[in-house]
């Protein structure tokens, strides 16, 4: 089986990525996924990086209720650290 290493944190913004670690993916696919959450008053940003999930790859979320928003857009990669800084990050910025 294929294995590479890929990039995995959790942020909060869409700038930083906190506590940035590599990882070894056994299914050799790496991942980012971008996502939003709006309460009615505020609105949040954030993304997570990690090994591909492979029923996430290319899927968009998307919910809505009474004044609460929220999306997530992941998007996987081959090869080693391939999910490092790229403007999927701040697809909803």
């Amino acid at each position: 089986a294929l294995s590479c290493l890929c990039y995995s944190c959790v942020s909060n913004s869409t700038t930083t990525c906190d506590h940035v670690t590599q990882i070894e993916c056994p299914g050799g696919k790496c991942m980012t996924t971008a996502q939003f959450f709006y309460n009615g008053v505020n609105s949040y940003y954030g993304f997570e990086k990690g090994c591909a999930k492979e029923e996430m790859c290319g899927q968009e979320g998307r919910s809505t209720g009474v004044n609460i928003k929220y999306q997530s857009s992941s998007r996987c990669c081959k090869g080693n650290f391939c999910n490092g800084d790229d403007e999927y990050e701040r697809k909803y910025d």
